[in-house]
């Protein structure tokens, strides 16, 4: 049963991170063309320079980590839903859960502290 649930959730995963987006007409606006900024930029270049390579590891490491974030979840979302009347499931699903919000929140307020301080200081 569990590697049959397992097998489903897998699935379901891939599904959902291999989705496109299909639109009849291309967006005409700015947001479009800084995704267009920020995909040029992606990868690393011999003559980046040493911010931009700080700054594209740190979006990797925040990419990441909301990956994790949301695999937590579903994880514990999914156990606390089958858990059947123990207990002990719904327990460890909700500090689970907790644990994985409270650091999702300091790191998104880390970021945003940086991101603030060096704002002031006027780096970019």
């Amino acid at each position: 049963m569990k590697r049959k649930l397992l097998f489903y959730f897998v699935i379901m995963l891939l599904l959902v991170l291999s989705a496109n987006v299909v639109l009849a007409e291309e967006p005409a606006s700015p947001l479009r063309a800084g995704f267009d900024r920020a995909a040029g930029s992606v990868a690393f270049q011999k003559d980046m320079p040493v911010e931009q390579v700080f700054g594209l590891g740190i979006n990797i490491i925040l990419q990441f980590t909301s990956l994790i974030y949301l695999i937590l979840v579903l994880y514990a979302g999914i156990n606390w839903m089958l858990d059947r009347g123990e207990g002990s499931k719904v327990k460890k699903s909700k500090s689970i859960i907790i644990y994985a919000t409270i650091g999702f929140a300091l790191m998104l307020l880390s970021y945003t502290l940086v991101n603030y301080i060096l704002g002031i200081v006027e780096i970019k």
